[in-house]
């Protein structure tokens, strides 16, 4: 509410204007409120040079005029050509009457005052760590490698969990593009997080398990890769009725058949499979599917073709995800392209749908040969737009996972000063990234002292 304000008529108006003016009081600034059917109008004056205000207040029906006051305060005039502009108020006998127009020239024949935007509030919105945003499936990586740091392995394995199914997979044969982007390269070593992965998956309990009611629908999973275990297990989280047909007498794709052993030992993905098992997923293993109708009569409501590429690719574990031939894709009656060298599906980018109605395709189908952790990202995108078909909304169900806040977090003195103080367990990084699965991963010491050097770049963002 205005302090020292009056109500006047517009008859008044001028009368008490000029006896303000002669009062020596100084015109500030008029507002104009619309009410509906008409407007109201306030006068602002700064009395006793500033220790005091006074207001005029006024209203008046829309079809009538007010009487401009610059020829008392010609600064009004400025205020009363905005009011017309803005609310077509009318005013009659303006000192300067613009007529709409303000500060014509001849560059601008037609610059008017035009009225403030309606303020946005932009939420608070928090930005994500270079690790997290260069990671394919989305994980919140700075936020595991502190609860490695802290020693709690059972968060840790459950926030990778609700990210992406394979911790004990991706642990031993991840590309890591996170510990390329990780900050403590640029001084020394990245923090070894595909390591710190792969503790979890060992030190650390977590049980999966189904929180949604069934929804009824069926999903056709067509290959048991990464790609396609993937969309199988996030399916099944959101209710569906998931069964994976895999042409091969044992599913794991060219996990199984493709990467060495030593690398992934297969009873690791055993037991990773085994999960997605126990959620409910059927696997008909052995079982080629040649025909899209064939699924439809099966009572399928929606398709996942989860094939590999033509061939998988060795660049100097890196070896790529693949678990089949493309060339049913044709007998499938799908659109194809070819991309560096591999016959892949057509879809839509967004959606990952192809050209027939509830059919979808994710991983080496639609990329080529690509990486597992890539894979596995695609399996999680094409999982969420077939759960969006199916009539849901494409989200998942995150569990609340309380971490403390982290032990190693330095403060920005610390940071620009030589540090001093050494870790409590002394290993060399360089040779732990060397190993392979011919030897042990980190202990659980060394795994939280490791944990311990994150920086939180997610916090300081």
């Amino acid at each position: 509410m205005l302090e020292n304000a009056e109500y006047i008529t517009v008859e008044e108006l001028l009368d008490q204007t000029q006896k303000l003016y002669d009062e020596g009081a100084i015109f500030c600034t008029a507002s104009c409120v619309d009410l509906g059917n008409e407007f109201e109008v306030i006068y602002h004056y700064n009395l006793e040079n500033g220790l005091r205000m006074k207001h005029l207040r006024l209203k008046i029906d829309k079809n009538k005029t007010v009487p401009s006051i610059s020829n008392i305060y010609l600064c009004a005039s400025l205020i009363e050509n905005e009011m017309q502009e803005l609310y077509q108020l009318k005013l009659s006998k303006i000192a300067i009457d613009f007529s709409g127009g303000f500060l014509v020239t001849k560059e601008t024949p037609k610059s008017y005052m035009i009225k403030a935007p309606d303020y946005k509030l932009i939420p608070v919105e928090r930005l994500t760590a270079p690790c997290q945003r260069t990671c394919p499936a989305g994980i919140d990586v700075s936020r595991y490698v502190r609860l490695c740091g802290e020693g709690n392995y059972d968060a840790a394995l459950a926030v990778i969990k609700q990210a992406m199914p394979f911790p004990g997979i991706l642990g031993r044969v991840c590309l890591a593009p996170c510990e390329s982007a990780c900050r403590q390269g640029k001084c020394g070593e990245a923090i070894s997080i595909k390591q710190l992965k792969r503790a979890a998956y060992e030190y650390g309990r977590y049980t999966d398990t189904l929180t949604t009611k069934p929804t009824g629908k069926k999903v056709a999973v067509v290959g048991s890769g990464p790609a396609g275990l993937a969309a199988a297990y996030f399916l099944t989280k959101k209710g569906h009725k998931v069964t994976v047909f895999e042409a091969l007498p044992k599913a794991g794709g060219y996990m199984r058949v493709g990467i060495p052993e030593y690398a992934l030992p297969r009873q690791i993905l055993d037991a990773e499979i085994e999960n997605v098992a126990k959620l409910g997923v059927e696997f008909k293993l052995g079982t080629a599917v040649n025909s899209l109708h064939s699924l439809k009569e099966m009572g399928f409501d929606a398709t996942l073709l989860a094939l590999g590429a033509n061939q998988g690719v060795r660049r100097s574990n890196i070896i790529a995800a693949f678990s089949g031939a493309t060339d049913v894709f044709k007998k499938f009656g799908l659109a194809v392209e070819n991309i560096n060298g591999s016959n892949v599906l057509k879809v839509d980018d967004d959606t990952l749908s192809t050209s027939q109605e509830g059919v979808f395709a994710c991983g080496d189908a639609v990329n080529g040969p690509t990486s597992v952790i890539h894979a596995v990202a695609s399996g999680k995108k094409a999982a969420a737009s077939i759960d969006k078909y199916l009539g849901s909304d494409g989200k998942w169900v995150y569990e609340s996972i309380v971490a403390h806040e982290p032990i190693s977090r330095d403060t920005f003195l610390e940071r620009i000063l030589p540090k001093s103080k050494p870790l409590s367990v002394e290993y060399d990084i360089k040779q732990a990234k060397e190993r392979n699965e011919e030897t042990a991963g980190y202990s659980r010491e060394v795994a939280a002292a490791e944990g311990k050097r994150c920086w939180r770049c997610d916090l300081e963002e």
